[in-house]
């Protein structure tokens, strides 16, 4: 008879087994970034208005940071882009928040672009939020 401990040990090595085998770790590209911590994005409509906000923050070794973002509706089988912002500051931090009236019957989601410069390079990534439908 297994002991509760050896029983949870063998629980837990097996679901690390499983994890590492499905590739979840290696889902998750921060971890092998230089400069960017987090970039972030929300999205939501409420009454016809798009809330759209994003951020990018990096660590202190950023030179810059950029952030974009593309307001994007779901017409005749593709996602057209009805509205784009960007912002960029120097140093490790940059948002943007902005407001847009939607146009009922149609499905909408927000692409955000994240990019921080550092001496050396940059590094960017690409958020998409999930499709809100109004």
């Amino acid at each position: 008879m297994i002991s509760k401990k050896k029983g949870m040990a063998l629980f837990l090595l097996v679901v690390l087994s499983i994890l590492i085998n499905s590739n979840v770790f290696a889902q998750d590209s921060s971890l092998y970034w230089t400069a960017m911590i987090q970039p972030t994005q929300s999205f939501d409509i409420v009454g016809g208005k798009a809330y759209v906000d994003g951020e990018t923050l990096a660590d202190t070794n950023a030179t810059s940071v950029y952030i974009s973002a593309s307001l994007q509706q779901y017409k005749n089988g593709s996602w057209v882009v009805i509205m784009s912002w960007s912002n960029s500051q120097n140093g490790s931090y940059v948002n943007l928040s902005k407001t847009w009236y939607v146009t009922s019957g149609y499905t909408y989601r927000l692409v955000t672009y994240h990019t921080t410069y550092f001496s050396g390079g940059s590094e960017s990534t690409t958020l998409t939020s999930r499709n809100v439908s109004y």
